[in-house]
C-alpha cells in the first residue's frame, strides 16, 4: 500500500508540473485579430520624419531597453513587397520577465512561444521550415524577433505595445519619447484597447489544479492511516508524539521535495527560456503540495494518536473514521468531477459545433475570398466625392463573374425600412412585414437546380434585365405582400443609384417564380450569431443586365461576409497572371488586393479547435480515472475492515452485490444532483451532447463500481478459505 501511495505521489508531482506549464502557456494565448494577448494594448507609430538626422541604432537600443525596463511587449507590424507578393511581417520583442505569452500554432499542431524566437529565425506560412498556420487574413505571414525584423526593413512604421499594466504603457511611451526626442503626441496614434481572452485550454487546466490538490490530500490521509499500528508501538515505547509524526512524515516529505526539485528543474531546462511567472508558479505549487502533505498528515496523526492504544496495537483501525473520511473524499471527487464534466461538456459542445461548421466550409475550400485591401489612391472615393472605387470593383466583379464566381448575400428586409420612401404602396406604409431575402447570381443559382411547384426546372436567362424573385412554396399565399415589399426595395435601390449619379433602369419589371422548399448554408455570415442554415428564403437572382454597380461594390468587403466567392483556380498558374492584369486594368493595382482560399482561412481555427477538443476529452478521461481510483480506495477500505464478516456472509449464500446496490444507487443520485449543480454554476444548458457525455460518465462509473465490488467479493471469499 505504501509503495502504491508513493507512486501516486510521484504521478501527482509530474501532473502538477505539466498542468502548471500548460496553464502558463495558454493563459494569455495570443488572439492576433485583437493585436495582442494582454489585457491592455496600444498602437504607436514611428514616423520617418521624426527620426531623420538621428542615430537609428540608438533608437533601436532605446526601444529594447525601455521595453525590458517596464516589461512591455513590442510588436512591429507592416507589409513588405517581395517577388511581387505582399508579405505581412511581424517583429516581436517580449521581455524575459514579462507575463505576456504570444504564441502561434505550427503546422505540426504544436504551439510556438514567441519568446523562443532566435536571431534570424523566421516562422512563415509558406516555407517548409518552421511553417505555421495563418492567424491573419493573408496568405503570406512571417514572424521573427524584433531585431531580425529591423535588419530586414526600416525602423519606422506601426508598432503595438502590450502590457498587463496601463501605467507601464504610459511609462514606456514617456521614456521612449524623452530618449529618442520623438514628440509624445507623434508616437501615440491609438488609445488603449482591451484584447484579453482566456483560452479554453487555460480554463480546462485551471480546473485541474484544485482537483489534483484534493487528490494529493486524499493520498496523504491514506498514507498516514495505514501506519496506525506502528504509531501505537512507538507511543508505548515512550517516544514523543512530535518525533513519531516527523519520523513518519519526513521520508514522504523528502521524496516529494526531491522529486519536485528534479522535475521542476527538468521542465525549466526543457522549455528554456521560460517566463519568471512560470518559475514562481512551479515552485509555489510544490510548496503548496508540501504544505498540504504536512497539514493533512498532522491532522490525521492527531486523530489516530487519540484512539485507544489497545485497538491500534491489534491493528484495528477506527472503521467509522476511515469510512467517513474515504466516503467524504469520494463524494467530493464525484461532485467536483461532475461539475467539471458539465463545464467541459459545454466547451466541447461548442467546439464540436464549430468543428462541424468548419467541415461545411471545407466543401467550399476550392473557393477564395478577398482577405485584405489597402486604401491606395482612392481618398476621394472613400470620402464620397467620387464613385471611382465602386466602378473599379464593378469592372473586376464582371470579370470574376464570367469566370464562375459566386455572389451570395443574405439579410432581412422589412416594411419599416421603406415606409417613409416616396412612391411605395400603402401596404408598405401601414403594415409591418418582414422577409428573409437571399441575393445570388446566376452562377450560384445554377448549383441549386431549383424546381417550380409543378416539378419543372426553373430556368433563368443570364441576359434578363428584369428583377427576378423566387418565392418558396410555403409562402405562396403571401406573394402579394412579398411583391409590394420587393417593389419598395427596388424603389429604394433606384433612389440610391440616383444619389450616386448612376442611371436607373425604369423598364425593369418584377418576375415572380415559385419554387419547392430548400435549405441552404449561409455563405456570407456577417457575425457568429448569423443563421448557419437558411430555410426557404425569398430569392432574387442577379444576371449580367439587372445588377447595378452598387450591388457589385459589395466585392470591396474583406472576410467571409464578402458576398463574392472566387474559384480558387483564378489565383493559380496562368489564371493568376490574367487576374493580376485585370486588377491592373481596373486601376486597383494600388489597392494591394489580397485573396485567400476558404480552406486556408479556417486552417488555424481548425487546428486550434481540434487541439482544444483533445485537451477537453483528455481532462474528462483523467477525471474519470481519478474518481474511479478514489472509489476503489474507499471500497477497499470498507472491505478490508469487514472482510471476515463479509466472507462468512458470502459462504452463507448472501450476495454482496445486492447489499451494495443501495450504494450504487446513492452514488448515481449524487452524480445527478452534481449534474444539476454543474448546470447552475456553469450557466450551461444541458443539451443533447452534454447529456450524452453525462450518461456515459455515470454508466462507466457504475460499471467500474460493479467490477470493484466483484473483485473485492472474491478476495474476501479467498481470505476466509485460506483461514484469514
Amino acid at each position: 500500500m505504501k509503495k502504491i501511495l508513493w507512486i501516486c505521489s510521484t504521478i501527482i508531482i509530474i501532473l502538477m508540473g505539466f498542468v502548471t506549464y500548460e496553464y502558463t502557456a495558454h493563459e494569455d494565448t495570443v488572439f492576433w485579430e485583437n493585436w495582442g494577448s494582454s489585457s491592455i494594448c496600444k498602437k504607436i507609430y514611428i514616423n520617418n520624419s521624426d527620426i531623420q538626422n538621428k542615430n537609428v541604432e540608438n533608437i533601436k537600443k532605446h526601444i529594447i531597453e525601455v521595453s525590458n525596463k517596464h516589461s512591455v511587449c513590442v510588436i512591429k507590424t507592416g507589409y513588405i513587397s517581395q517577388n511581387n507578393k505582399l508579405i505581412l511581417r511581424k517583429g516581436i520583442h517580449i521581455p524575459a520577465d514579462s507575463s505576456i505569452s504570444l504564441s502561434v500554432m505550427m503546422k505540426s499542431h504544436k504551439y510556438f512561444d514567441m519568446k523562443n524566437l532566435k536571431d534570424e529565425m523566421v516562422l512563415s506560412t509558406v516555407s517548409n521550415e518552421n511553417s505555421v498556420f495563418d492567424a491573419f487574413d493573408d496568405n503570406n505571414v512571417e514572424f521573427m524577433n524584433l531585431k531580425t525584423a529591423w535588419n530586414k526593413y526600416d525602423i519606422d512604421g506601426d508598432y503595438i505595445i502590450s502590457s498587463n499594466s496601463d501605467t507601464n504603457l504610459s511609462k514606456f511611451i514617456n521614456e521612449l519619447s524623452k530618449k529618442t526626442k520623438i514628440p509624445y503626441d507623434n508616437l501615440t496614434v491609438q488609445k488603449n484597447f482591451h484584447a484579453v481572452k482566456m483560452s479554453t485550454a487555460s480554463v480546462a487546466y485551471m480546473i485541474c489544479i484544485p482537483l489534483i490538490l484534493l487528490l494529493y490530500a486524499a493520498i496523504n490521509v491514506f498514507y498516514t492511516i495505514i501506519q496506525n499500528k506502528k504509531i501505537a508501538i512507538l507511543l508505548l515505547n515512550g517516544l514523543s508524539a512530535k518525533n513519531i509524526w516527523w519520523d513518519l512524515t519526513s521520508p514522504q516529505l523528502f521524496i516529494t521535495t526531491l522529486l519536485g526539485l528534479i522535475y521542476n528543474t527538468f521542465l525549466i531546462y526543457k522549455y528554456n527560456p521560460v517566463s519568471s511567472i512560470f518559475v514562481v508558479r512551479l515552485f509555489g505549487e510544490l510548496i503548496i503540495l508540501l504544505g498540504i502533505q504536512l497539514l493533512v498528515s498532522l491532522l490525521t496523526f492527531i486523530y489516530i494518536k487519540n484512539q485507544k492504544l489497545n485497538n491500534l496495537i491489534k491493528g484495528k483501525r477506527n472503521i467509522k473514521f476511515l469510512r467517513a473520511t474515504s466516503k467524504i473524499l469520494q463524494l467530493s471527487f464525484l461532485s467536483f468531477g461532475m461539475i467539471v464534466i458539465i463545464f467541459l461538456s459545454g466547451i466541447i459542445t461548442d467546439l464540436c459545433a464549430e468543428n462541424k461548421l468548419i467541415k461545411i466550409w471545407d466543401k467550399y475550400s476550392n473557393y477564395a475570398i478577398l482577405s485584405g485591401i489597402s486604401i491606395g489612391n482612392d481618398i476621394e472615393s472613400i470620402s464620397g466625392k467620387s464613385n471611382k472605387l465602386t466602378d473599379d470593383f464593378s469592372k473586376l466583379y464582371d470579370y470574376v463573374n464570367d469566370k464562375g464566381a459566386y455572389y451570395f448575400s443574405y439579410n432581412k428586409i422589412s416594411t419599416d425600412s421603406y415606409k417613409d420612401t416616396e412612391g411605395v404602396s400603402d401596404f408598405v406604409k401601414k403594415n409591418p412585414y418582414e422577409i428573409n431575402l437571399l441575393e445570388i447570381n446566376k452562377n450560384y443559382f445554377d448549383t441549386l437546380k431549383l424546381k417550380d411547384i409543378k416539378g419543372n426546372n426553373i430556368v433563368i436567362n443570364n441576359n434578363d434585365s428584369n428583377t427576378i424573385i423566387l418565392i418558396p412554396k410555403d409562402k405562396e399565399n403571401e406573394s402579394e405582400k412579398i411583391n409590394k415589399l420587393i417593389e419598395a426595395y427596388c424603389i429604394s435601390n433606384n433612389n440610391n443609384l440616383k444619389d450616386f449619379g448612376y442611371p436607373v433602369n425604369n423598364n425593369s419589371n418584377i418576375k415572380l417564380y415559385y419554387y419547392e422548399n430548400i435549405n441552404l448554408f449561409n455563405l456570407a455570415p456577417t457575425s457568429n450569431d448569423d443563421a448557419k442554415e437558411i430555410v426557404n428564403p425569398v430569392i432574387t437572382i442577379y444576371t449580367k443586365n439587372n445588377m447595378n454597380s452598387l450591388d457589385k461594390s459589395g466585392f470591396q468587403h474583406c472576410g467571409l461576409d464578402n458576398p463574392v466567392k472566387l474559384p480558387l483556380k483564378l489565383l493559380n498558374g496562368a489564371n493568376k497572371q490574367a487576374l493580376d492584369n485585370i486588377i491592373k486594368k481596373c486601376d486597383l493595382n494600388d489597392n494591394n488586393l489580397r485573396f485567400k482560399s476558404i480552406g486556408d482561412y479556417f486552417a488555424n481555427q481548425k487546428a486550434y479547435t481540434k487541439h482544444t477538443m483533445y485537451i477537453g476529452i483528455g481532462i474528462c478521461s483523467i477525471l474519470f480515472i481519478i474518481c474511479s481510483f478514489i472509489s476503489w480506495q474507499e471500497l477497499a477500505i470498507s472491505f478490508e475492515m469487514r472482510k471476515k464478516e463479509l466472507a462468512v456472509k458470502k459462504l452463507c449464500g448472501y450476495s454482496l452485490l445486492s447489499k451494495h446496490k443501495k450504494r450504487i444507487l446513492l452514488d448515481c443520485i449524487f452524480l445527478i444532483l452534481s449534474t444539476f449543480a454543474g448546470v447552475i454554476i456553469s450557466h450551461n444548458n444541458l443539451n443533447i451532447y452534454s447529456l450524452v457525455l453525462v450518461l456515459i460518465y455515470i454508466s462507466l462509473y457504475v460499471l467500474v463500481e460493479y467490477i470493484i465490488i466483484n473483485i473485492n467479493e472474491n478476495k474476501t471469499l479467498n481470505n476466509i478459505i485460506k483461514g484469514a
